[in-house]
């Protein structure tokens, strides 16, 4: 792969993690907030998955290397899920 598009995929999955970042600041100490997990998946789907389709279809990375990202951003939306699930009483 391409150096410079190595550092394209490793930016934007900085940028999911700055989202997901962000999320976990927005959520209250109190239940209730998991659906901002489910908000993080649709900005990926809206805005991740194009890109990253766009760079297969134009041969910058493999169909693998795209599995492979998007599995890295939707870990992400899974790591926010457990963070944001409720405790257990």
């Amino acid at each position: 792969m391409d150096p410079a598009v190595r550092k394209e995929l490793d930016d934007m999955l900085m940028m999911v993690r700055a989202w997901a970042d962000d999320k976990i600041i927005t959520a209250g100490a109190e239940d209730g907030w998991e659906f901002l997990a489910q908000e993080l998946s649709e900005e990926i789907d809206d805005h991740v998955c194009p890109y990253a389709r766009r760079l297969v279809e134009c041969k910058h990375i493999t169909s693998e290397e795209h599995m492979d990202f998007m599995e890295a951003c939707y870990a992400n939306v899974n790591m926010l899920a457990e963070y944001l699930r409720p405790a257990e009483v």
